[in-house]
């Protein structure tokens, strides 16, 4: 089982539209924490704003070797999915929070609707002043 002893009492979600784990999958057991597909937040003024988790397919296939059975996704197809049933809930306010690297995030972000912010990781990309100047023009 999940020894809950060295967590927090108020885990922060957490996101993986993409992880779809087995039947029977360790990460099912009770006590584990959930893996969401996306988390819905209210901000002070109603609007609704939500969190999509997306994590790297096959490296993460290839690399972590999750337990047989267990699988990630298509990172598209699922953000899609997800983004198509938050949006057909009334959600216009959409981040995917990723870990698919920063190419992946810029050709993502161009062949998707309905995302207003990509907040992603894995690459370690530093997007300094230089970066920003050559989106400006």
């Amino acid at each position: 089982g999940f020894d809950m002893s060295n967590t927090c009492t108020k885990m922060p979600a957490i996101l993986g539209a993409n992880v779809s784990p087995r039947d029977g999958s360790p990460i099912l057991e009770a006590g584990v924490p959930e893996i969401e597909k996306s988390r819905i937040y209210e901000i002070s003024n109603g609007e609704m704003v939500a969190v999509v988790g997306i994590d790297v397919s096959k490296r993460t296939m290839n690399s972590s070797r999750p337990d047989e059975g267990t699988v990630l996704l298509d990172e598209r197809e699922t953000a899609v999915a997800e983004i198509d049933a938050l949006t057909a809930m009334g959600v216009n306010k959409i981040v995917l929070l990723t870990h698919i690297g920063y190419p992946n995030d810029l050709e993502l972000m161009a062949n998707l609707d309905g995302v207003d912010v990509i907040v992603g990781g894995d690459s370690h990309s530093l997007l300094g002043d230089e970066f920003v100047e050559s989106l400006m023009g």
